[in-house]
């Protein structure tokens, strides 16, 4: 069997998720085996895309975080990767909850890749899926700006699926596939089992988000009580 290479590579999420700048410029000088990149400027064109979706069905940025929301994440200094966490407990000063990337063809059988009728009025194409095998712990001032608001439905079944075995023993592995599934009475869409560790990406890929995740986490609290002189 090969090994699969996904888009985005692994090169460019590492470096947008963590401002690895000397792999940026690596990427970008080197076309890879598609050739030069088109013309259009693709950053542009998915910006109108989502400006386009954010006007037709805007969100009241003011509003409380709250449950079953999705919130965008502010990365620190540099980064510039779309992260957003699907909020399932708020205890400042953190919040809990499973993070949101956009990179639905590393999904694996514990993605929850989001569909248009998961959220209210429309989904924004940068949230891709909900990672489900990580719940992580971020300070509550990363809260950046809303996203989405899940259907309550939806926020339940995600609790469902998160609480059980994500194993498809009919399946294969099949890095960058991914298609409608039911378990556990949840039907949903999501990846496939992972692979071999040497072949499948997708490993790696989870490793930069844990690794993203531990730099996220609130940083422990100072005992260090002050001394009298």
């Amino acid at each position: 069997m090969r090994h699969h290479r996904l888009i985005p590579a692994l090169e460019i999420i590492e470096d947008s998720l963590f401002n690895t700048l000397e792999q940026a410029a690596q990427a970008w000088d080197d076309p890879g085996p598609f050739g030069a990149v088109d013309d259009a400027p693709l950053p542009a064109l998915i910006a109108d895309v989502v400006a386009r979706r954010a006007a037709a069905s805007p969100l009241p940025q003011a509003r409380e975080p709250s449950p079953g929301q999705i919130w965008w994440i502010a990365l620190d200094p540099g980064a510039d990767r779309p992260v957003a966490m699907v909020l399932v407990q708020l205890t400042p000063p953190e919040a809990q909850g499973w993070l949101v990337g956009c990179e639905v063809a590393y999904a694996g059988a514990d993605d929850w890749v989001l569909q248009d009728d998961d959220v209210h009025g429309a989904l924004d194409p940068r949230l891709g899926m909900v990672q489900l095998w990580h719940r992580v712990r971020v300070p509550a001032e990363r809260l950046d700006a809303i996203a989405a608001v899940l259907h309550d439905t939806v926020f339940e079944a995600l609790h469902t699926v998160a609480g059980q075995s994500s194993a498809l023993a009919d399946v294969a592995p099949s890095p960058g596939r991914v298609g409608l599934t039911e378990r556990h009475g949840v039907c949903f869409v999501c990846g496939t089992p992972l692979g071999d560790p040497q072949r499948d990406p997708r490993h790696a890929y989870r490793a930069l988000y844990r690794k993203l995740a531990r730099q996220l986490q609130p940083a422990p609290p100072d005992d260090t009580e002050e001394q009298e002189p």
